[in-house]
C-alpha cells in the first residue's frame, strides 16, 4: 500500500469515528435534555442544567474539530498522480 492510500484510510476512518462519537453524544444530549425537562416537571430544582450546558459545549467543540479534519482529509489530492 502507497502513502496516499494510506493517508486516504487513516483520514476516512479518523472523520467516520467523529462522526459516530457525535452523533452517540447528541443522542446523550437528547436523553439529558429529556431527564431535566421530566425533572422540572416533577418539581425538580435545574441542577441538572449545567450537565446540558457542558454536553452541548462538548458536542461543538466536537464538530468544529470534524470540520477541520474534513478540510484537511479534502486537500489530500484524489490519486497519486495528483501530488505532483
Amino acid at each position: 500500500m502507497n502513502t496516499h492510500n494510506l493517508a486516504r484510510r487513516m483520514a476516512t476512518k479518523q472523520t467516520a469515528d467523529a462522526r459516530t462519537r457525535i452523533a452517540t453524544d447528541a443522542d446523550r444530549l437528547t436523553t439529558l435534555t429529556q431527564q431535566f425537562a421530566a425533572d422540572i416537571r416533577t418539581g425538580g430544582t435545574a441542577g441538572g442544567a449545567w450537565q446540558i450546558a457542558q454536553a452541548a459545549i462538548d458536542l461543538l467543540r466536537q464538530s468544529a474539530r470534524l470540520d477541520g479534519m474534513t478540510d484537511i482529509a479534502a486537500l489530500l489530492p484524489d490519486t497519486p498522480e495528483d501530488i505532483l
